[in-house]
């Protein structure tokens, strides 16, 4: 079977049972009532799509039901995440407001923060260069790009499977622990 069969019955599957999978998106939005499930269900077909032409053998019809409802749910989380990491960002962005006359305390600066910062940061550096590459790849994905990556987001673009990029950030993170408790054991002069 030829790439563009395989995806013409994937395309038929999807037009069948349009109805019924729509009708399961506006069960599984209703709850959040923040999502459009027509929405959800476009972002859904494009997982399922990526799923189904992964697998190797040919799929029957319950099985590749299961995938489509997976990809509904994998499809809504994936957008609570990013609703969730947009409010987490704004928070971050907005001013903090005082709530007395007395104004918020400024952070301390001076040369010896900005040179404890530098240490910690190079030491962070230094820690993450002993990762493998990918490992490396997925915590810069994770947390230095200012759009927060979800680990689906860190799946396509690194063309790995969810599952596997949460293992390796894991297993990364718990390498990196116990550097990092010495690393952050003594906050004091961050957080005066």
């Amino acid at each position: 079977m030829t790439s563009s069969n395989a995806e013409q019955l994937l395309a038929d599957f999807l037009v069948r049972h349009r109805g019924m999978l729509l009708r399961y998106a506006h069960e599984i939005v209703r709850p959040t009532q923040r999502f459009d499930p027509e929405d959800v269900l476009q972002a859904a077909s494009l997982n399922f799509y990526r799923y189904a032409q992964k697998r190797q053998q040919a799929c029957n019809e319950p099985e590749l039901l299961g995938l489509a409802i997976h990809c509904i749910k994998s499809a809504l989380n994936e957008q609570l995440r990013w609703l969730y990491a947009e409010k987490r960002r704004a928070e971050l962005r907005a001013e903090p407001t005082p709530t007395s006359g007395v104004a918020p305390a400024a952070p301390v600066t001076g040369p010896a923060t900005a040179a404890v910062r530098n240490e910690r940061k190079q030491t962070v550096h230094r820690l993450m260069q002993q990762l493998a590459p990918v490992a490396r790849q997925i915590l810069q994905l994770r947390f230095e790009d200012e759009q927060y990556y979800t680990f689906a987001r860190i799946a396509t673009v690194l063309g790995q499977n969810e599952n596997a990029v949460r293992m390796r950030y894991n297993r990364a993170l718990e390498k990196m622990e116990p550097q990092l408790r010495i690393l952050l054991k003594d906050d004091s002069i961050l957080n005066a």
